[in-house]
């Protein structure tokens, strides 16, 4: 998976800015971003990513879980990670809850993260053609 599409969810256009540069020097390619949960959505089904990175602290807390839900159901076959500021047990079971694949926390350095998405898009492939999907 040398050229693994990602799609960014987070409130912050600034941010979501500086991630999809970020990516993209490590060699990822960033199919778009958004920080609307609708569009996100279907955005995520009309583009379908290799993977999704959502920020859930920038999302309205309440709906960051249906958030990530609504993402894995459209597109059960993207795995979804969690991009935020800091990791804690809350995060985990929101996560976990809704099908997010992974956790990691922005201040991970920009080689680190691309290796570390594309192990995560790899292991997700993986185990879908473990599971007959």
């Amino acid at each position: 998976m040398n050229h693994l599409r990602v799609f960014i969810v987070d409130g912050y256009e600034p941010v979501r800015e500086k991630l999809a540069a970020r990516l993209s020097k490590s060699g990822l390619q960033v199919i778009g971003h958004t920080g609307n949960p609708e569009e996100a959505v279907r955005l995520t089904q009309t583009l379908a990513p290799d993977l999704v990175l959502v920020d859930i602290r920038s999302m309205a807390s309440s709906g960051a879980p249906a958030l990530c839900a609504n993402l894995a159901r459209v597109q059960p076959k993207t795995p979804i990670v969690i991009l935020t500021s800091y990791v804690d047990d809350e995060v985990r079971v929101l996560g976990t809850e809704a099908g997010v694949s992974a956790c990691l926390q922005k201040t991970i350095g920009s080689r680190d993260l691309a290796k570390n998405l594309k192990s995560i898009a790899t292991q997700h492939r993986k185990a879908q053609l473990f599971e007959g999907r």
